[in-house]
């Protein structure tokens, strides 16, 4: 099977799309205060996010990235199918069942999931 060149621009999207979702989904309006909860943390004592921001930043395009590796050499022409390729490269992540790994999982499962959507959409 031959690969292609990456369609970058997916790429793009998909690891902002991620980000913009970690920050909405960690936030007082979803589930930040349930995590915050569960790492044992207050708001006031997370630090500067900055170097945070710029960790995830670089994250999100390294799992796009990845991620574009069996959404392409499944070959699939429909965003449900590359969805659900999405849905199961998210649940290949490991962790215990805690609460602040089920907030986390959840919300890698949403993020690969779209980004999978975004590159059935940009082949």
């Amino acid at each position: 099977m031959a690969f292609t060149a990456p369609n970058w621009r997916a790429i793009l999207v998909g690891a902002t799309f991620t980000v913009d979702l970690g920050v909405f989904w960690h936030s007082r309006r979803l589930f930040g205060e349930l995590w915050l909860r569960a790492i044992g943390k207050r708001r006031d004592n997370l630090g500067m996010p900055g170097p945070v921001y710029v960790a995830t930043t670089v994250g999100s395009l390294v799992s796009a990235c990845v991620l574009t590796v069996p959404v392409r050499a499944a070959g699939t022409t429909s965003s449900v199918s590359d969805m659900g390729i999405g849905v199961l490269v998210g649940m290949t992540i490991g962790g215990t069942a805690t609460p602040a790994f089920t907030v986390s999982f959840a919300y890698e499962l949403v993020a690969f999931a779209v980004e999978g959507g975004v590159f059935a959409v940009w082949r």
